[in-house]
């Protein structure tokens, strides 16, 4: 039950931290970003519990990789096959499919 509550905990707060950070940066969110948030934080802190033996950096590493792989395929399913247009970053530098870039 204590795992239960602590992996809610971390999911909500990836979903809260997340949402605002978008509002911040670009002043509304969509709901799928808040639970696009919670997985990665959950990934994040799954890595975190995994992976002691890494230093750091490379849990650093490994975690924006989980990070890009979940803003990939959530967009790819929301904005490609559901055509649901949440963002496009088609005409930013070095994207991918419009749903991935450096800059972001």
């Amino acid at each position: 039950m204590r795992k239960k509550i602590e992996y809610a905990s971390v999911f909500i707060f990836g979903a809260v931290c997340y949402s605002l950070i978008e509002i911040l940066w670009r002043g509304r969110t969509h709901w799928t970003m808040a639970v696009t948030g919670g997985i990665c934080l959950l990934l994040i802190h799954a890595c975190n519990e995994r992976h002691r033996d890494l230093d750091l950096w490379s849990r650093c590493g490994l975690s924006s990789f989980y990070i890009t792989s979940v803003e990939f395929a959530v967009g790819w399913l929301l904005n490609v096959r559901l055509n649901m247009m949440i963002w496009d970053y088609s005409g930013k530098y070095l994207n991918v499919m419009g749903q991935i870039c450096p800059e972001y």
